[in-house]
């Protein structure tokens, strides 16, 4: 198991609210091995990208993987399905060639529309499950009191009420007490370009339903027009937060729970 030693709590603390985290370079840290988180409740390994903690990393197979959430399964079964027969079509109708574009422009667009849609029902539903464990692991046998417990968790969500962007995402989990954005860049070098990924496309999708033509100035000119290389590249930054998501929130559920897997 190869991981990297963090500084303390109080420094990890300070990281998670805000301040600069300390880089994680896995060239030059491939080589730590550190089973047992001596003075902090955070590590990164680096032969799989998670969070766990105190008393030390969780200790699953790395061949196995970490068991996936239901959420991260239908992501990677039927949500991406939705996605492929969309590609598929626009293949149909534009084919490969580069002269006939003009034929899947709104193709595109149609496909920026899934896939923020897609997501937010991925990211709700992986907040669900958390809930849903916090509550059960928190409250045993008074129903009554374990519903009102669950209801204040996901009251007011702001993946109910809005797009599934970077802030909202941040402010659902830091309910939960996770600070995802800031674990996410510390778990991996691509954070921030998952998250820079998740508010073009969320800034795309909403110039597309409200056909706000001055919203699409607010994308970085790399992004617009939206090509299929634009949605591809969202597409797979997607995948990339999905899955990193789904480790980091089991492990940091495992970590408070005192080492019982959510999933």
């Amino acid at each position: 198991m190869i991981s990297r030693r963090l500084p303390g709590i109080s420094a990890v603390s300070q990281a998670l609210r805000g301040s600069a985290l300390p880089e994680w370079r896995p060239g030059r840290d491939r080589g730590r091995d550190s089973d047992r988180v001596a003075d902090g409740w955070l590590a990164v390994r680096y032969t799989r990208v998670s969070l766990v903690g105190w008393p030390g990393p969780v200790n699953r197979p790395e061949e196995a993987g970490p068991v996936p959430s239901a959420a991260y399964a239908e992501w990677t079964t039927s949500r991406t399905q939705h996605i492929d027969e969309l590609l598929v079509a626009h293949s149909m109708v534009g084919g490969g060639g580069r002269g006939r574009r003009w034929r899947t422009q709104q193709l595109n667009l149609a496909i920026t529309m899934r896939m923020a849609a897609e997501f937010q029902g991925f990211a709700r539903a992986l907040h669900d499950e958390s809930c849903d464990f916090l509550s059960d692991h928190a409250i045993v046998n008074n129903p009554a009191l374990k519903n009102i417990f669950r209801s204040n968790l996901a009251h007011s969500r702001q993946l109910d009420r809005g797009n599934a962007n970077p802030g909202g995402i941040g402010g659902d989990f830091a309910r939960l007490g996770l600070q995802i954005w800031p674990t996410l860049k510390l778990a991996s070098k691509k954070g921030a370009q998952w998250n820079a990924a998740l508010d073009e496309l969320n800034i795309a999708r909403n110039a597309i339903a409200h056909d706000d033509q001055a919203g699409f100035l607010k994308l970085p000119p790399s992004r617009y027009p939206i090509t299929l290389a634009v949605v591809k590249s969202w597409r797979s930054s997607l995948d990339g937060l999905a899955r990193s998501m789904d480790t980091i929130v089991g492990d940091y559920l495992t970590a408070i729970s005192g080492g019982q897997q959510p999933w």
